[in-house]
């Protein structure tokens, strides 16, 4: 079994749910940020291949292997961020309104489709 099989699988996703759920954010964030760079190390993965692509294009063609590999793991540990703060939140929705900084025009439009 590959490394992205178990992540993407129902049980990877319920491990990392319910460890969110559970797990403080500082400690939280030290695993997803472990976890990112054990993910953004396997360079064959399709995952990893996808964001150097990615970011490959985005640096209009310019950047090296190395910096490809330094923006895989920063991307995957972004990612790794974000995903926790959903799961952990996922049952609070205050809370998430609370870590999300909202412009003022995405408030009005909720405001005025919540009418």
């Amino acid at each position: 079994m590959k490394l992205q099989d178990l992540y993407d699988s129902a049980f990877g996703i319920g491990l990392v749910l319910w460890l969110a759920k559970i797990v403080p954010p500082a400690l939280g964030y030290k695993l997803g940020t472990v976890l990112a760079n054990i993910i953004s190390s396997k360079k064959r993965s399709e995952s990893v291949r996808a964001v150097r692509a990615n970011q490959w294009i985005v640096s209009e063609k310019r950047k090296t292997a190395q910096e490809l590999d330094q923006l895989a793991a920063r991307v995957f540990r972004f990612s790794s961020r974000g995903i926790y703060d959903f799961y952990h939140t996922l049952s609070n929705p205050q809370k998430t309104l609370n870590i999300v900084d909202l412009d003022e025009k995405i408030k009005y439009y909720f405001n005025e489709n919540d009418q």
